[in-house]
């Protein structure tokens, strides 16, 4: 399947990149220097390699800029060349190749990278030390642990904290579909390249489905044991595995000790890697009887849990319901009332929860200054489908003691499961309020602060599912 989206986005994509003229229009990088308070609290703790665990918020920003710059120093470079001016191809063949070797190449900042980090982040909230060994995996799309944790955190979390257990296993897979929003309000209204990101969407997009399809299926649990039986020592071992099995285990099991997992084949620490098959299949069962001594093992997905899984997986196609995979950034209209252009898009997202899963509709809006970002949110347990709706304004121009500024405003209202649960028909409101003032320092450069206050619930993108008050201060550059 991976193979096949890869020939549609190849074919697709050369021709558009064929067609469209290089278009710079100025980004935003953002760059946030203090997260508080994630960064004053547990999240500023260091661990072996001596690196401090980075905010969600500032993990996916340093990612997403230095994709953007670099794809920006290529494609200034690539106009250098009247070769590749006159042949279109070879630039396209330039960009997909730096994004895959970016994606593949264990490189701090990747795309990896911030996978790992989003899990990190859901640790370190609670206080508790990880480590990326992307800083010293070596071999090209080598599988990255999040090791140097500990039974006893992982442990302490299940109990004390069940819901951060939950989105702990797909955080990750969230960094990715959320780095894909922001590429597009990037493109969308600020008017800068959006040819040069689409390797990157369908990396982000067709990496998330391969793992769902990963993950469903019984090739996991080869990895699995193959993964078990080449970790003796407890400090290398992943946190959770496969994020997905692990995800689905948690869900339906919030309120079982973590130690029910049962013991690791080499008799050393909880046996932390959830397999997908069963006790009900016979080579299942006869290698659960060769390295545990018992057909059944506790670390095995129930059927129900696998059809769920399953679900997961055939929903996650809903990613590709979007406009500027094909290279379609803007849509035109014409305003009935002034006559004036206005742009718009579109797309859909699916995301996995807490509580079990969101889809997400997305309305982008740009009308002179007014920038509009509209989500409609559907959120869903195992009961119930509850709304929830976000309209975010975005770089608004103001004039503050004589001096221009630029501010954004969101509002979030949601209705979610009670406590973000999965087996309950009980819901509860709750919301959030942010805003950003960016003030101009120069032309290219901005200080800027944003405050925002939540209540209990589910954010993409916000590592607190308790109320929060938080403060994020930066600056941006602006060319």
């Amino acid at each position: 399947m991976k193979v096949i989206l890869l020939i549609i986005f190849f074919v697709i994509n050369f021709s558009i990149f064929s067609e469209v003229e290089n278009e710079i229009g100025k980004t935003t990088y953002i760059f946030p220097i203090l997260d508080a308070p994630f960064n004053t609290n547990f999240g500023s703790i260091k661990t072996s390699n001596n690196s401090p665990v980075p905010s969600m918020e500032q993990s996916i920003n340093l990612t997403k800029n230095s994709i953007q710059l670099s794809h920006r120093y290529l494609l200034y470079n690539f106009d250098e060349v009247k070769f590749m001016n006159n042949y279109p191809f070879f630039k396209f063949m330039g960009i997909l190749t730096f994004d895959f070797l970016f994606y593949a190449i264990p490189i701090p900042l990747n795309l990896t990278w911030l996978h790992e980090e989003w899990h990190r982040a859901v640790m370190g909230n609670k206080g508790i030390a990880s480590s990326n060994d992307l800083y010293w995996t070596k071999g090209v799309l080598d599988t990255t642990n999040v090791s140097d944790v500990k039974d006893s955190d992982l442990t302490r979390l299940k109990k004390d904290y069940p819901r951060d257990m939950i989105r702990l296993s797909s955080a990750g897979m969230e960094s990715q579909t959320q780095l894909n929003l922001l590429l597009r309000k990037d493109t969308f209204f600020n008017g800068s390249n959006h040819y040069a990101d689409i390797p990157t969407l369908w990396i982000n997009s067709i990496d998330n489905i391969s793992y769902l399809q990963t993950c469903s299926n019984k090739i996991v649990d080869s990895l699995t044991w193959s993964a078990n039986l080449s970790e003796r020592d407890t400090n290398r071992r992943d946190f959770v595995g496969f994020d997905c099995t692990a995800w689905v285990y948690d869900l339906y099991r919030p309120n079982e000790p973590y130690t029910n997992r049962g013991v690791h084949i080499y008799g050393n620490g909880v046996d932390r890697y959830i397999k997908y098959s069963n006790d009900k299949d016979l080579f299942t069962s006869s290698l659960n009887k060769f390295l545990y001594g018992s057909e059944k093992h506790p670390s095995d997905l129930t059927d129900k849990e696998q059809e769920y899984l399953k679900k997961q997986y055939n929903l996650s196609y809903i990613n590709l319901i979007n406009p500027a995979l094909l290279g379609f950034t803007r849509f035109i209209g014409k305003n009935p009332f002034n006559k004036k252009d206005f742009y718009w898009n579109f797309g859909m997202s699916h995301f996995l929860t807490p509580f079990g899963y969101s889809i997400d509709i997305q309305f982008f809006l740009k009308h002179d200054n007014i920038n509009l970002l509209i989500i409609y949110h559907t959120n869903i347990n195992n009961f119930k489908k509850l709304p929830g709706l976000e309209i975010e304004l975005i770089r608004y121009p103001l004039t503050l003691f004589q001096k221009k500024i630029f501010i954004n405003v969101g509002i979030h209202v949601w209705q979610q499961p009670l406590l973000l649960q999965f087996f309950t028909e009980e819901k509860e409101n709750g919301g959030s309020f942010k805003s950003t003032f960016a003030l101009p320092i120069n032309n290219n450069l901005e200080f800027f602060i944003s405050p925002l206050a939540k209540s209990r619930g589910f954010m993409v993108g916000n590592i607190y599912l308790e109320r929060a008050y938080e403060v994020r201060t930066g600056l941006n550059l602006v060319f």
